[in-house]
């Protein structure tokens, strides 16, 4: 259980040359004592020329938990990011509790993605068609390198059911995917890093470690549907 709000703490800042942070467990939410809400902010800052690949483990919004995350990420020139994220909408047969992130990455010349998601009781229609479409869980793939700038569009074969791809500004790639289950959303997203990381020569990632686990996962039909907004 993720505590309430503290004093936030100084950001990390990778300096130059690559950092690979992940996690060994799922962070379940549960509800607190008091029924506080509890806050998760986060600031990092990537220094120039240097790479960071950020892999949280999943996130269970527990029944009747009260939860924020703000995540704010600044990318100095030339610097690299990985980031992915997964959460799950409640445990098995029951329903979320309130969940709410804000996930914000910055370069040199300005924002290139700033997104806040919300589930639960006080998310009005968070289950309905235009936000999880009744899907049991979410999870976003992040890719910025300014070398993608000068690749053209972000390549389909990357895609699978329920998975919308966009370009970012300045050299990036969001993937967006639903699943009914983790497992699979997890397929997704490492397919698509697996894709993506070899695209970039791995450069974004910290090297042949990170590119190996993703290639590590199951692979999916690379000839399922896609949406490129």
């Amino acid at each position: 259980m993720v505590a309430p709000a503290s004093t936030p703490q100084p950001p990390t800042r990778p300096t130059p040359g690559a950092l690979l942070l992940g996690e060994v467990a799922p962070t379940l939410l549960l509800p607190g004592t008091y029924g506080e809400e509890s806050r998760l902010d986060i600031r990092i800052r990537v220094g120039t020329g240097a790479a960071l690949a950020w892999l949280p483990e999943l996130v269970i919004a527990g029944r009747g938990c009260r939860h924020v995350t703000d995540i704010r990420i600044v990318l100095e020139a030339g610097a690299r990011l990985v980031l992915r994220e997964e959460v799950l909408f409640g445990r098995y047969g029951e329903a979320p509790g309130a969940y709410r992130q804000r996930v914000r990455v910055e370069t040199e010349h300005g924002p290139v993605y700033d997104q806040e998601f919300g589930v639960g009781p006080a998310a009005i229609g968070w289950n309905g068609p235009a936000v999880t479409a009744g899907r049991r869980t979410a999870g976003t793939l992040i890719v910025v390198d300014p070398d993608l700038a000068s690749d053209g569009a972000p390549p389909a074969a990357l895609c699978a059911h329920d998975t919308a791809l966009m370009a970012l500004p300045g050299g990036g790639v969001l993937v967006s995917a639903l699943a009914p289950e983790t497992a699979a959303l997890r397929r997704q997203l490492d397919h698509a890093m697996a894709h993506l990381l070899t695209r970039t020569g791995a450069r974004s990632c910290g090297g042949g470690s990170t590119q190996h686990a993703a290639r590590d996962g199951p692979q999916v039909d690379d000839h399922a549907d896609c949406h490129q907004p």
